[in-house]
C-alpha cells in the first residue's frame, strides 16, 4: 500500500496524512519542503542551490518510500 497526499500548501496535507498513517500503522513520511516554502507556497529564503537541494531531498525521500514499502507520504506540486 502506498497513498500519496496531494493539495495545495497549508490546506493540511501533513496532518491528514500524519494521522492516516498512524490509523493504518504504516510509516508516515513527510513531505520535506518545509525549510524552502511558506504556507503560502512562496520561497521564504532564497536558496543559491535551490535546484540542488530539491533533487537531494527526493531522492532521500525515494530512498525511504523504497525501504518502507507501505506508507503514506504528503506531497506537493512541487513533487
Amino acid at each position: 500500500m502506498k497513498i500519496a497526499v496531494s493539495g495545495s500548501a497549508g490546506v493540511g496535507k501533513t496532518t491528514f496524512s500524519r494521522q492516516l498513517a498512524e490509523d493504518l500503522n504504516v510509516s508516515h513520511i513527510a513531505e520535506g519542503y518545509d525549510e524552502f516554502y511558506d504556507e503560502s507556497g512562496h520561497v521564504i529564503q532564497p536558496h543559491k542551490r535551490l535546484a540542488e537541494a530539491m533533487v537531494t531531498l527526493a531522492n532521500k525521500k525515494f530512498a525511504l518510500e523504497k525501504r518502507a514499502g507501505r506508507f503514506v507520504s504528503d506531497r506537493c506540486p512541487v513533487d
